[in-house]
């Protein structure tokens, strides 16, 4: 350990990483653990992050020409050309094109088109489980809703920040959905499996319960394998703030 680390460690002082002290002598500083400004340079950002941008953006009263190439976006101020038009989201608005999400996006102004590559994921299933975890049905376009004979209901317990807890019952069934890829769904692999319990509560709850917002009244949460319906529930109530 250097003299300065071990000195700073009796202090408890915390150090900045050594990479972020070279960033600041070179006249940028953080934002956020991803986003970088440049000091000498006002306006200009730079963001840690892979994809494919390039175009021109306006947020409100501020507009950037963004580039990134793979990896590291580049925000670089400009003027704004783009006058708002009414009834319309100008506000927000963007020219160019962009990955995202095993997709492109072609931007004009508020309209955009998107461009899914034959590796995007698809959804191919949506199927109803029993409560032992096998296969009820699968779901066609008109379910909406699970079997009642799928369904359990379970007094759900949730503890809000001041103390309060509130006293609900939770109406939980099983379902899986699979996704595979857009052009190859005839194809067993590539795929992606989701086993997860849907859950409706009698009453809202949580943190914004009676606020305008609103407190929360159903969710899905991951149903692992070898749990029951209620093990899962109550892995949710531990782990789980809304």
């Amino acid at each position: 350990m250097k003299v300065h680390a071990f000195a700073d460690a009796l202090m408890g002082v915390t150090r900045d990483p050594w990479y972020v002290r070279a960033a600041q002598k070179l006249g940028l500083y953080r934002l956020d653990p991803g986003t970088w400004c440049l000091r000498r340079w006002r306006g200009w950002q730079f963001t840690a992050r892979w994809g494919f941008d390039l175009g021109y953006s306006v947020y409100h009263e501020q507009a950037h020409i963004v580039i990134c190439l793979v990896w590291g976006a580049l925000y670089i101020p400009m003027p704004m050309f783009i006058t708002q038009r009414p009834h319309t989201e100008d506000w927000n608005a963007s020219y160019g094109i962009t990955y995202f999400d095993r997709a492109f996006q072609l931007k004009w102004r508020d309209a955009c088109k998107i461009i899914h590559l034959p590796w995007d994921w698809t959804h191919v299933r949506h199927s109803y489980l029993k409560a032992d975890g096998s296969l009820h049905h699968h779901a066609v376009v008109s379910d909406y809703s699970a079997p009642e004979e799928t369904c359990e209901v379970w007094p759900y317990t949730y503890v809000l920040r001041s103390g309060m807890v509130q006293h609900i019952f939770a109406t939980v069934n099983g379902e899986e959905r699979e996704w595979r890829w857009r052009w190859f769904t005839w194809l067993p692999f590539p795929r992606k499996e989701r086993r997860s319990i849907n859950v409706a509560f009698s009453e809202e709850c949580g943190e914004r319960t009676g606020s305008w917002k609103g407190g929360t009244v159903g969710c899905g949460y991951d149903w692992f394998p070898g749990e029951t319906l209620s093990e899962a529930l109550y892995r949710m109530e531990r782990e789980r703030k809304f």
